[in-house]
């Protein structure tokens, strides 16, 4: 008889969690939005919903809002 070994499956990289949030996976609409908001900051310019919602018209008001506020709890930023 021969001896079959199972192969290892690959793994999925894994996305970093920080302050209870994951990124979204890189390719989606959601990490378009999360590259903008990275985009402004690293500018030195305060990202905000409003300016978001004008830059990315396209996509779905209620979907940038949550991404939007998603990204801020991943970088720890709080009040106004």
């Amino acid at each position: 008889m021969t001896k079959t070994t199972k192969t290892a499956q690959p793994t999925k990289p894994t996305r970093p969690e920080v302050n209870g949030i994951k990124p979204p996976s890189k390719g989606t609409i959601c990490a378009k939005i999360w590259e903008w908001c990275d985009k402004q900051q690293d500018a030195g310019v305060r990202p905000e919903a409003k300016e978001l919602r004008k830059a990315l018209a396209k996509l779905d008001d209620t979907t940038k809002n949550v991404q939007f506020y998603r990204w801020r709890k991943f970088n720890g930023i709080k009040g106004r």
